[in-house]
């Protein structure tokens, strides 16, 4: 199944050397408005792509507003900040995704916590979210506080993995009786649609990333999305520092993490585009189910699918295989032949720094981590 899976993979990709897990494509206006921002010299955050490209995710994700930082991590600070964050406060995540997020909540003096993921959708469990909150969690005057520690839980960050959408509109239900602000990582989910509605648009806010290796991609960037006018004011206040001729003005807690005007143009070009990309990537996951569909039975694997409520934007595509030394030995059959299968990230609750940390246990989240192999995806 090895041979036949790398020779299948770079038939897809049209590819004779190595098969990147997600590559970039530039096949639009990328140089065109990259050569209009050197030629008008608007390569900061004031430019006219960082308003066109803002207005273009609004569009097609149905928010009111967006606000474009220069990454990820930078957008999901300030969503923190609005939440409240800081020293002595708690939020709530889970333990299989990007390290990003609990970085990000470290660097607050705050501390996460983490609760398991769902086996079907990759994302946290509602309903060991709610089991958790149950048992720590009480209402006081200034919001939700965890009994036995005495901090105040600010907010609750799941993540929609690979860009599978969880059961967010339960986690929505959950974090509303406790008063918790749900800020949505749909870092990985640009395209993703849970019951007809863009995942990333159930929170109070949401996170989209454009890395290099997004579906849609700025080079570097994220967009926090809202429908809120003031928090999306209080977003672009906290992520600008005034450029004044003294100190008045310079609050504490703002720092300069707005989008460039280069980024923005690569971000504009890209979602001019958007639906083919996400239309192409739905295809390759057809391809990928047809040709895997014939080993399933046999090698005891199959390929993450997508629910009836779910639509996916199918970003990187998984492998789920039954023993975890069975996706071990495709991982290294496969990468041998220079094709990027990866298996996830390292169970985040299991680095030192994250080790200490309560939330349920991570049952769920382990045997996902032991049995996926996700698969080259990138745009075709």
């Amino acid at each position: 199944m090895h041979s036949n899976t790398v020779r299948y993979i770079r038939n897809l990709f049209r590819s004779t050397g190595a098969v990147p897990l997600h590559a970039p494509r530039f096949v639009g206006n990328e140089k065109n408005y990259l050569g209009s921002c050197i030629e008008s010299m608007e390569v900061s955050s004031e430019g006219e792509y960082v308003e066109r490209f803002e207005g273009m995710v609004n569009e097609y994700c149905g928010s009111r507003y967006a606000v474009a930082f220069n990454s990820t991590e930078s957008a999901m600070r300030v969503a923190l900040v609005l939440a409240g964050t800081g020293p002595d406060c708690e939020v709530l995540t889970q333990p299989l995704a990007h390290a990003m997020t609990a970085n990000t909540v470290d660097s607050f003096g705050a501390e996460p916590i983490f609760i398991d993921v769902e086996r079907k959708t990759m994302g946290m469990d509602p309903d060991r979210l709610r089991e958790f909150l149950a048992y720590n969690a009480e209402l006081r005057e200034g919001g939700c506080f965890n009994r036995h520690t005495g901090r105040r839980i600010t907010a609750c960050v799941p993540v929609h993995t690979l860009g599978f959408p969880c059961r967010i509109d339960d986690i929505r239900t959950v974090c509303d009786e406790y008063g918790i602000m749900l800020i949505e990582d749909a870092s990985e989910a640009f395209g993703s649609a849970y019951k007809g509605t863009m995942a990333g648009r159930f929170g109070r806010c949401g996170i989209y990333g454009f890395e290099g290796h997004k579906i849609a991609t700025c080079g570097d960037g994220g967009v926090l999305v809202c429908d809120d006018e003031a928090l999306a004011e209080q977003a672009r206040s906290v992520g600008t520092i005034p450029y004044l001729s003294d100190a008045q003005g310079a609050e504490q807690g703002r720092f300069s993490s707005r989008m460039s005007n280069l980024n923005a143009a690569v971000g504009c070009a890209q979602m001019e585009h958007i639906r083919t990309i996400v239309t192409k990537q739905r295809d390759l996951t057809r391809r990928y189910r047809e040709f895997f569909a014939e080993y399933e039975e046999d090698e005891e694997l199959q390929l993450f699918r997508m629910k009836k409520q779910n639509e996916p934007n199918c970003w990187l595509n998984a492998l789920l295989f039954e023993a975890p030394e069975d996706r071990d030995a495709f991982l290294e059959a496969t990468n041998a032949e220079g094709v990027a299968a990866r298996a996830l990230w390292p169970l985040i609750s299991d680095l030192p720094r994250f080790s200490e940390c309560a939330g349920t246990d991570a049952d769920n989240a382990r045997w996902l981590q032991e049995r996926i192999a996700t698969l080259p995806s990138g745009v075709r």
